[in-house]
């Protein structure tokens, strides 16, 4: 798949696909079906726009806004999933000034696109005045086709990147990975900690995670990562220590089951199966030892179910 950060020169013809894409999440691969079958029709590229920053940390600045998923793990699933080219474009007050015809002009067409592909709620230019029916009718003046993909579903609630975020934040897994149709994930690099987790017979990686990253409501989870081509599994806790803290600061930890290999500094992606339970502040080492004891047999047991 090409990548291309800013507008190509010689952009080849294609089947444009628009959406911010943050989690690639079932909405966004029904999108992208549609996508990769008009761009066959054709006989040319399926394409992606995405922007970066995100357009509401530009527009929204005061807001907290966390990303489900960070760019490069965007463009890793759009590779994934039949993508030809990714074209990022950085996302100014500038750019978001631009009217809806001169988006249009400006990128849509500039990027050769002879088919555009939406979803029902999509909006462009300044203020998000432009919208679906306006892109038809941009369609018709400049001779590009218009395909709009009315709302995903799931137990009769449209699939969004915020039902995704509000399912992260109550740590409802099972729900969030139906609407993604895959696991959540966390990614981060691995820092020294407080080293606490070897007194204690239990090892943990730190993981220093982006301000943006999408964390899970505090508590312990199953989980598996891949590290060196091998699928480790193991157990996190995301919290801020109150066993040992009137204050800390939130911190992810994993355990990985049957490791022995160097991970400090190394750039992991965390898949999230389950959840296990709250945070908990205990009141001894002896106690807190008993529970992550506890907390390893039941991850296995979960993992022990899924292979069945």
């Amino acid at each position: 798949m090409q990548v291309h950060r800013g507008m190509p020169k010689n952009p080849a013809q294609c089947v444009l696909v628009l959406g911010n894409f943050d989690g690639v999440h079932i909405g966004h691969q029904q999108l992208l079906r549609i996508g990769r079958a008009e761009a066959a029709k054709r006989g040319v590229q399926c394409a992606v726009l995405l922007f970066d920053p995100h357009p509401a940390q530009i527009l929204r600045p005061e807001e907290p806004f966390y990303m489900i998923s960070a760019l490069d793990e965007r463009i890793e699933l759009l590779a994934e999933l039949g993508v030809d080219a990714v074209v990022i474009l950085a996302f100014t007050l500038e750019f978001a000034a631009l009217s809806p015809q001169q988006f249009i002009q400006d990128s849509v067409l500039a990027l050769g696109a002879v088919h555009i592909v939406v979803g029902f709620n999509y909006t462009f230019g300044m203020r998000g005045q432009g919208r679906p029916d306006e892109l038809q009718q941009f369609g018709r003046s400049y001779g590009f086709g218009v395909t709009v993909v009315s709302a995903q579903k799931f137990r009769g609630k449209v699939i969004s990147s915020t039902s995704i975020r509000e399912a992260l934040q109550q740590g409802d897994i099972e729900l969030a990975a139906h609407l993604l149709g895959r696991y959540p994930s966390i990614q981060g690099k691995v820092v020294t900690g407080e080293q606490r987790g070897r007194l204690l017979g239990f090892p943990t990686a730190n993981l220093h995670c982006s301000e943006q990253q999408m964390l899970l409501k505090r508590g312990a989870y199953v989980i598996h990562t891949f590290f060196a081509g091998v699928c480790v599994y193991g157990m996190m806790n995301i919290g801020v220590k109150p066993t040992f803290h009137n204050y800390y600061e939130t911190t992810v930890e994993i355990h990985l089951f049957d490791f022995a290999g160097d991970l400090y500094g190394k750039e992991l992606q965390v898949q999230v199966i389950a959840r296990l339970r709250e945070e908990i502040k205990f009141s001894s080492l002896t106690e807190l030892r008993g529970q992550l004891a506890c907390d390893e047999r039941q991850s296995k047991q979960i993992l022990n179910a899924l292979d069945q």
